[in-house]
């Protein structure tokens, strides 16, 4: 029978999520060293499964991310439910979002992940009536940023559907035929060196950049949800402080607010500032630690 040693270096190496999954089970099973991370591992697994459209294998390795105590089980959590409904396993995923929305109640984010999901599974009245949902709830905890993201993402869904024009889609601006549909996104990021100057000059993002590791992590959940909605891999926009600000003051924006990144982040996502995403498994994280992606947000 083949080494530790031998078993972590054929997980390491591979790049066939199936096989990499045999070998970290086989290693859980003879002892995993103790410094490695298993339920990163297996949650990483799960990511890689699912972009190869292994739902079944992205379940099961989404799991077992949560039963080895992954660093973001929220994150694994959202993402199991979300595998369910793509393997077709929609009364087990249903029930999964709907433990978590009562987990989280109040929180629009996990609607919307739903909302995302059922899109993503093939569910479009679901998913409509999940945006509608969410929409209603950021209306009520008076969240303008929650509320023109759900706004335009409900219109978007909608339209898909062939479903006319509402008062919410000319709200959004989106009731024009004509619209294009977008190919590429970017998502906004402040990067590991901008984060003191961000938070010394808006307090008010502490509980998003307090934890830079978490943060990203955060961020890579979003980046994830982007490609299972829209079938295209977002870019990470990486937002300098001082340009943002001017950004926003050219603009008539308030540079702390939602609207400002975004924007801000489409016109760096459409130059050569943006970050590709994902990353190999090997290759260097997008999130600029030092670590190899599999070993800090895949």
């Amino acid at each position: 029978m083949a080494s530790v040693a031998e078993i972590l270096t054929k997980y390491e190496s591979t790049e066939d999520v199936a096989e990499a999954a045999q070998a970290l089970d086989l290693l859980v099973e003879m002892g995993a060293p103790t410094d490695l991370p298993v339920g990163d591992c297996y949650d990483e697994l799960a990511t890689g499964a699912a972009e190869s459209d292994d739902y079944a294998l992205a379940v099961r390795m989404e799991r077992r991310a949560l039963e080895h105590g992954c660093d973001r089980p929220d994150i694994a959590e959202d993402m199991l439910a979300w595998y369910l409904l793509k393997a077709g396993r929609r009364e087990e995923g249903e029930a999964e979002f709907a433990r978590l929305r009562e987990e989280r109640a109040g929180n629009p984010e996990i609607i919307h992940t739903l909302a995302n999901a059922r899109m993503d599974a093939g569910d479009g009245p679901g998913a409509v009536s999940a945006y509608e949902e969410a929409l209603d709830l950021a209306r009520s905890i008076d969240d303008p940023a929650w509320v023109d993201q759900l706004r335009e993402e409900r219109a978007d869904c909608r339209r898909e559907q062939g479903l006319p024009p509402d008062e919410e889609d000319l709200l959004a601006g989106t009731a024009s035929s004509g619209r294009p549909v977008a190919t590429h996104f970017s998502l906004a990021w402040f990067p590991r060196d901008q984060i003191e100057a961000a938070l010394a000059r808006w307090p008010s993002l502490a509980g998003d950049l307090s934890d830079p590791d978490a943060y990203c992590r955060t961020i890579e959940m979003r980046l994830r949800e982007t490609q299972s909605a829209t079938g295209i891999h977002p870019s990470v926009a990486p937002l300098h402080v001082e340009r943002l600000v001017e950004f926003a003051a050219q603009n008539d924006l308030d540079p702390d607010s939602g609207e400002a990144r975004s924007r801000f982040a489409a016109q760096v996502g459409a130059g050569e500032e943006s970050v590709p995403w994902p990353p190999g498994r090997n290759d260097a994280c997008w999130c600029g630690s030092g670590r190899k992606y599999k070993r800090c947000c895949g």
